[in-house]
């Protein structure tokens, strides 16, 4: 999570980069969620200020889980950027989609929710 190669990706694509985050703790997690990185109020005022247009937030606590999103997470995230933010991991139910669309996500990750048949796809887009 360098923000001189943010930088530079912003330079070379614009608007179609997507800066994808994982946080654990707090914290970013780097080396395939091995190592602990800077906390999210350092790293991602720093993303912003590089050019970042969008960011992923992987919830890794909650990825994978279906035990729901973590919505603190989230509105922790909304409060340090201004740009637009899709969540990931943990959603399990339509409700989920919902609370994350009320904090203003512009989308939303879902993956095993639709495989194991807990979130009606169709409705899921709708919302």
């Amino acid at each position: 999570l360098d923000p001189a190669f943010v930088r530079s990706a912003v330079r070379a694509a614009g608007d179609r980069v997507v800066v994808a985050v994982d946080v654990a703790g707090g914290r970013a997690m780097v080396r395939g969620w091995r190592e602990a990185g800077p906390p999210l109020e350092e790293l991602l005022p720093a993303l912003v200020e590089a050019g970042a247009p969008r960011f992923l937030v992987t919830s890794i606590e909650a990825d994978g889980t279906m035990e729901g999103p973590d919505l603190g997470l989230y509105e922790r995230v909304l409060a340090l950027v201004d740009r637009p933010v899709v969540a990931s991991g943990g959603v399990r139910t339509l409700q989920d989609v919902r609370a994350l669309a009320g904090l203003g996500l512009e989308a939303v990750v879902v993956g095993r929710a639709i495989y194991e048949g807990t979130l009606p796809l169709e409705e899921a887009v709708r919302v």
